[in-house]
């Protein structure tokens, strides 16, 4: 729902997923199981001009599972702000600190590599990360120009390691600046 008022916006919203795997596992029948998870976010965004030249966002999200086997449930709360500066008509600068939140895939946690390529690892933690960017953006015509310096800290990335033709799931930590 967005209530759009003269000063200001505001968003609010809700999602719910209900997610379901089938490890059928054909060598071991006896290991052959089913998973499912709901899956319950509520977010928000508010979003004001402060001048005539400058713009604060602000936004929140907070996520949670239920009903997970061996009780890999999850919960996150994160948020975001981000501010823009118009320099004129076509350039603006901007400077965003996030933090973002991504639950490992039931495939990713529990394939067996018998009929795929890839091996779950059911010890997989949900990724957390923390995202610094500040830039200037051009719009001329048809063309967007962009510049930006930015550093992302990834705690437990999910990510693969490939052995033996097969890719297996893992954390692991990341960073990168440009």
């Amino acid at each position: 729902k967005v209530w759009k008022g003269s000063l200001q916006t505001f968003l609010l919203g809700t999602s719910y997923d209900k997610e379901k795997f089938r490890n059928d596992n054909h060598v071991l029948p006896s290991q052959s199981r089913d998973y499912a998870r709901n899956d319950f976010s509520a977010f928000g965004q508010w979003d004001r001009p402060l001048t005539k030249k400058d713009r604060l966002t602000m936004s929140a999200r907070d996520t949670w599972t239920t009903g997970a086997a061996e009780s890999k449930n999850y919960t996150n709360f994160s948020g975001q702000a981000q501010y823009l500066h118009k320099l004129n008509a076509d350039q603006s600068w901007y400077m965003s600190v996030g933090q973002s939140f991504v639950m490992p895939s039931f495939s990713n946690m529990y394939s067996t590599g018998v009929g795929s390529i890839i091996v779950g690892d059911p010890n997989l933690k949900p990724q957390e990360g923390v995202h610094v960017e500040a830039g200037w953006k051009i719009d001329q015509n048809n063309h967007q120009y962009r510049v930006a310096v930015f550093t992302t800290h990834i705690k437990d990335n999910i990510t693969f390691a490939q052995s033996n033709g097969k890719y297996y799931a893992q954390n692991q930590n990341f960073r990168n600046t440009g």
